[in-house]
């Protein structure tokens, strides 16, 4: 197939647009890791399929199962507790960064009724997990750093 010129176009009754070059100043330059073989990586790395378990629980009030979404509906897994289940680890870094906080109160002192105005945190996964099977070597490192992460 050939292209024909516009004169040609213009012959056969096909009418073509004069091309414009539009100057604007609204064009941003892209800024940041452009290297599209890491962004590659990184993300094969995220999809890569982990076993884990998510821990029983004894309070009744618990739900039998976690939902992790990731960016949209259509990435949604549903964990149940107990079992063995191979998941994305993208899935997995949501159950990580899943903590909840409480807070108790130290006992008053009736001599120092000021001492239990004091809040004491407690951190905890909401969905404990554990990793039954990881073949990367790195997995195990990146799981440890983003669980060494305050919880806020």
């Amino acid at each position: 197939m050939t292209r024909k010129s516009a004169e040609e176009l213009a012959r056969l009754g096909i009418a073509v647009p004069p091309v414009q070059v539009v100057e604007s100043q609204d064009i941003e330059a892209v800024v940041g890791n452009t290297d599209l073989a890491e962004l590659a990586r990184s993300e094969a790395f995220m999809n890569e399929r982990l076993m884990i378990r998510l821990a029983t629980t004894t309070d009744p009030n618990a739900p039998p199962f976690a939902t992790v979404c990731v960016n949209d509906v259509n990435n949604r897994v549903v964990i149940p507790r107990g079992n063995a289940v191979p998941v994305k680890r993208m899935h997995v870094e949501v159950l990580a960064r899943m903590r909840e906080t409480r807070f108790t109160q130290p006992a008053r002192n009736p001599m120092d009724p000021e001492s239990g105005n004091g809040l004491i945190p407690h951190h905890a996964q909401v969905y404990p997990f554990e990793v039954l099977r990881d073949d990367n070597p790195m997995g195990r490192p990146w799981l440890d750093a983003i669980l060494s992460e305050p919880a806020y």
